[in-house]
């Protein structure tokens, strides 16, 4: 505005639009609104403007003034303004704090319908999470070519890999291993629940715009999903679960893992193993693997 004040020829031409929501608009949005004059609102909070001539103002700093309470009012004066190639001032009257809230309110709640509808659709390649996380993990086998298929292996080695990581991770480990570890183990590579060629979990676009709005109730019920999140303890048993159902694999002599691997591993221990002779009779839990001493 002392820019603006300044003589004639070396006045900027800008356009000032004051936006008048008669106060603290942004503070009827805050729940402390709801208690009104009990706490002072509109004292302390609402600010209101009704005392405020924003067109003195303009006259104080000699300015033009112009008024607009409609949007075809105010396109006008703002069309006007730019083509007086002069500063000046519009005041934008818009309506009331109780209704802007109101329309908010109305958009965030149409909004929210439109992108649920949107998103709670499926795609085909995602898992059907209400099958108690029987998921299906691929796993990937290393051995050794001078071995023959028929040999005997009885004990299993599995390797689990790390967050954005899949089972072609260990390709260079287990080529070693089967090399340095007796002809009995079995190695075996998994790829975790939503990694590799594992099935999606949450599809890729649509879930991730629900967890950004929070409309994670798609799959609150879900077994797999605790609060619209994944959970360590819930990949631990979908990868038991797998092993079992999926690839006839009744036991587990050793575990590998880093990163997530590293927990889920842990947290298979405590869930899905128990340290038990073999030949005693397996826990009725279906995520319980047998471990040897």
């Amino acid at each position: 505005l002392s820019n603006a004040q300044s003589k004639p020829h070396s006045r900027v031409p800008l356009t000032t639009i004051i936006v008048n929501n008669g106060g603290g608009a942004i503070f009827s949005f805050l729940p402390i609104a709801k208690h009104g004059q009990d706490v002072g609102f509109e004292e302390f909070w609402g600010t209101p403007t009704k005392s405020i001539s924003f067109r003195k103002w303009a006259d104080a700093f000699g300015l033009p003034y112009r008024y607009a309470n409609s949007f075809e009012s105010f396109r006008e004066a703002y069309r006007s303004s730019l083509l007086s190639g002069r500063p000046e001032i519009i005041e934008a009257r818009v309506i009331d704090r109780s209704k802007n809230v109101d329309i908010h309110q109305r958009i965030t709640s149409t909004a929210i319908q439109f992108v649920t509808k949107l998103v709670s659709e499926t795609s085909s390649d995602e898992c059907d999470l209400s099958l108690n996380t029987r998921i299906n993990l691929p796993i990937k086998r290393y051995t050794n070519e001078n071995i023959s298929k028929g040999s005997n292996r009885s004990k299993t080695l599995l390797l689990i890999h790390g967050w954005m990581g899949d089972k072609s991770e260990w390709d260079l480990v287990g080529a070693e291993l089967v090399k340095d570890l007796p002809h009995e183990w079995d190695i075996i590579s998994i790829d975790l629940p939503g990694h590799g060629e594992a099935p999606y979990i949450l599809s890729p676009i649509q879930q991730m715009m629900r967890t950004a709005l929070s409309l994670n109730s798609f799959h609150e019920n879900a077994d797999f999903c605790s609060s619209g999140k994944f959970s360590i303890d819930a990949m631990a048993k979908a990868v038991c679960n797998s092993l079992q159902n999926d690839h006839g694999i009744k036991s587990l002599d050793a575990i590998a893992g880093y990163s997530l691997g590293g927990r889920i591993a842990l947290a298979m221990n405590r869930l899905c193993l128990t340290n038990t002779d073999m030949n005693a009779p397996q826990q009725d839990n279906d995520n319980k693997l047998i471990t040897k001493q």
